[in-house]
């Protein structure tokens, strides 16, 4: 966890790689107790012993439609409400260096918490050169200030879409509209949630692309 905001915490791990935490804060832990018993049988968990038998899976509030042709301007405008799930909040998320490349992994935290931890590492734009998205493109989870802070051209959304048809369709066109790069979206999925943005008419009209893996996963490489 982060203790103080003016010294986030930095592990340096084998191979020079360097990991910097952006993501719990101890107030986010501290709210999260009192609830943690609670969070963790909504979840479907019994506390201390993993998957209760049966438990039904959590609602989530964050289940957007959206029709066959995205409109990406409309999308744009949406207002954004960030997430306050407390199990959310305490969601390790960090940057990751090696060899002069970055990765942003966004966990499922907060965007507020992300985007603060950045503007204590960067005056301007946090450049990185992929950005996992956070809560598998929840709307909640990746806010357009956030999007406007990091200088990125690969954004990484882990999904296949189940229960909670995520990605949500403002968290693309907000990586799309104000990423200000020709942004490439990598999904490790292909579904109806995900091929949506697969449309040579929208990527032409707002310079951005998509990749999609030949089966299932898919390896996203940097640099040369």
């Amino acid at each position: 966890m982060i203790e103080d905001e003016n010294n986030l915490p930095v592990i340096n791990l084998q191979g020079n790689m360097k990991l910097t935490l952006l993501s719990p804060y101890m107030e986010h832990l501290i709210k999260l107790r009192p609830k943690w018993e609670e969070e963790v049988k909504a979840a479907g968990l019994v506390p201390g012993f993993g998957m209760e038998e049966g438990a039904p899976e959590a609602d989530d509030p964050d289940v957007e439609g959206f029709g066959a042709n995205p409109d990406i301007e409309v999308l744009n405008n949406s207002v954004f409400k960030e997430d306050d799930a407390k199990a959310n909040g305490s969601s390790i998320a960090f940057l990751l260096e090696h060899d002069g490349k970055t990765a942003l992994l966004a966990g499922d935290a907060y965007p507020g918490t992300v985007l603060r931890s950045l503007n204590v590492l960067f005056d301007n734009k946090a450049r990185v050169d992929v950005f996992k998205l956070s809560h598998h493109g929840s709307s909640h989870n990746t806010s357009p200030a956030l999007i406007e802070k990091v200088d990125c051209k690969k954004y990484v959304i882990s999904t296949n879409g189940a229960i909670f048809k995520h990605p949500s369709p403002p968290t693309m066109s907000w990586v799309i509209k104000r990423s200000g790069t020709n942004p490439e979206l990598i999904f490790n999925y292909t579904t109806e949630f995900t091929s949506i943005w697969n449309s040579l008419p929208l990527e032409q009209q707002f310079n951005y692309s998509t990749t999609f893996p030949a089966d299932e996963g898919i390896e996203v490489r940097v640099g040369n």
